[in-house]
């Protein structure tokens, strides 16, 4: 048996040992075939695979092939040592190891843009689809998170007007109740004061009765229709008062009872005798000829309503105030600044509601309020029977914040399904493009050597060929009768004895841009 890997093979007749066996092949014009002599130099064609053009070049080399065969023990040694000169151009290296030569007509080109290590083929690229996928389902996943938050906030936003529609409603009665107790006796005070006789204690035993019969009064007032303070019940009967028309802003406020018919909530003001901010329940009294004889107050302090709302209202940020129709406030909690709050008409986003919907009994508002300047949602309610409406607000940032504890778990589930969906597809997307290109490996490259194989070496040529190169090298390397090495070794010898050629012929080739392949 003998064996020679250098150009077309030559069997020789003789069997058993052979030494060293070269050969050698001289310039030819026919590329189908490559003469050689048994021993000695050989010369390789290099030819142009891609028409027309046909160029020959002439290369030297030598192959040396050693192969020690014994049946008895089944010992096997091989030596492959093959140099090539580097002048050679552009080289394409392939072997055999069975059958004849390739069909070179039918090797429609390579190509090479690697070395001489395997190469990959071209795998399916399954990502655009993945791409495509993802996105959808992100998108939709964003768009229902997207609505559900715009829901859940609608929801929150409603559920706190509610709330507070009903909250205002009840501290609104509970407002006109506290000042209908007080103003519903002044007419009948009014007619029970005397004309003439002992006018003052006789008026300051009745003031103190109706005082008594109401906790909430703090003191009882007798005015002139001038403004003059004739009785102040916070006061002993003979103790000097102070006069209010030295006070130009006190005097407005009680002359403007005398244009009221009916009881009259006069402007929040400390109090000349109690030096306490107090609000003013007035009352005139007039003659039958209908001229203003006296102007009685009934004063309740305003932390008798601030203390009654602090107990009532549900947070500390909450504000609940009573607002006339002319824009001062009557009362506030809390309030910033007592003095400017109670002297300031206000022109806020209430007072613009209720400019523009003046007939209207309740409702609501939102936006930057004059009082604190913060941002508020709020809900108003027109107090039966006095010209003031009621009003409780709670800052945006509350409302805010009851939208997210009630709507982040859902978010945050939804966000993190969606990250998570993005993560595991992208897992699963490396998983598919490995197992892609292992099957893409797996068919262009032989089991046994991993060389490349035939679709390989097609593939390379048509790549060569596409990046405009015409003229390619060619040495072939064919084991002949493996049969025998098959039948001597087993078959797994037989393997390692293609993979041990394959290894060798590979690392001898230095070419970055050559192609060492098994066509099988």
């Amino acid at each position: 048996m003998s064996s020679s890997v250098c150009g077309y093979p030559r069997r020789p007749r003789r069997r058993g040992w052979i030494s060293r066996c070269t050969t050698s092949a001289a310039t030819t014009s026919d590329p189908g075939r490559m003469p050689f002599s048994p021993c000695g130099r050989f010369g390789a064609r290099f030819f142009c695979v891609h028409p027309p053009l046909r160029v020959e070049t002439r290369i030297g080399g030598t192959c040396n092939f050693d192969y020690n065969e014994s049946v008895r023990n089944r010992s096997f040694r091989i030596d492959l040592r093959t140099r090539v000169p580097r002048a050679s151009g552009v080289p394409g290296y392939m072997w055999r190891s069975r059958g004849g030569a390739p069909d070179l007509e039918s090797m429609i080109v390579p190509r090479s843009d690697g070395p001489t290590a395997l190469l990959e083929g071209r795998a399916p690229e399954p990502g655009r689809l993945w791409r495509r996928v993802t996105l959808l389902f992100v998108s939709g996943g964003v768009l229902v998170l997207a609505v559900f938050a715009v829901w859940s906030w609608r929801l929150t936003f409603d559920r706190v007007h509610s709330e507070l529609s009903i909250e205002v409603a009840m501290a609104a009665n509970g407002v006109d109740a506290i000042f209908s107790g007080l103003g519903n006796d002044l007419p009948y005070l009014g007619e029970q004061l005397p004309a003439q006789g002992d006018f003052r204690a006789r008026s300051y035993a009745l003031l103190k009765a109706y005082q008594r019969y109401h906790p909430s009064v703090a003191s009882m007032v007798l005015f002139a229709p001038d403004g003059r303070m004739l009785i102040n019940t916070a006061r002993p009967l003979d103790a000097p008062l102070p006069d209010p028309r030295r006070h130009p802003a006190v005097l407005e406020s009680i002359r403007a009872a005398l244009g009221a018919r009916g009881i009259w909530i006069g402007k929040t003001q400390k109090g000349l005798v109690l030096g306490a901010w107090r609000i003013p329940v007035r009352y005139t009294v007039r003659a039958p000829d209908g001229r203003p004889r006296f102007i009685l107050q009934a004063s309740m302090l305003l932390t008798t309503l601030i203390d009654r709302w602090r107990a009532e209202r549900r947070s500390p940020t909450m504000a609940i105030g009573l607002i006339g129709l002319d824009g001062l406030h009557v009362a506030r909690l809390p309030e910033p600044n007592p003095k400017r709050l109670y002297a300031t008409r206000m022109a806020g986003p209430l007072m613009q509601i209720l400019t523009r919907h003046p007939h209207r009994a309740t409702g609501g508002y939102g936006g930057r309020v004059q009082s604190d300047w913060t941002q508020r949602i709020g809900h108003y309610a027109r107090v039966p029977g006095f010209p003031m409406v009621l009003y409780m607000s709670v800052p945006e940032s509350d409302v805010w914040g009851a939208w997210w504890r009630g709507s982040v778990p859902f978010l945050v589930v939804g966000l993190i399904g969606l990250i998570g969906y993005v993560g595991l597809s992208r897992v699963l997307l490396q998983r598919e493009r490995a197992h892609l290109r292992a099957l893409a490996a797996g068919n262009r490259h032989d089991p046994i050597t991993g060389l490349p194989n035939l679709l390989a070496a097609r593939e390379w040529l048509e790549r060569r060929l596409a990046e405009g190169v015409h003229t390619l090298g060619l040495l072939q390397v064919h084991i002949d009768d493996f049969a025998d090495v098959h039948d001597a070794v087993g078959t797994g010898g037989a393997q390692r004895v293609l993979q041990e050629v394959a290894r060798r012929l590979f690392e001898r080739v230095a070419d970055p841009q050559a192609l060492v392949a098994h066509l099988g």
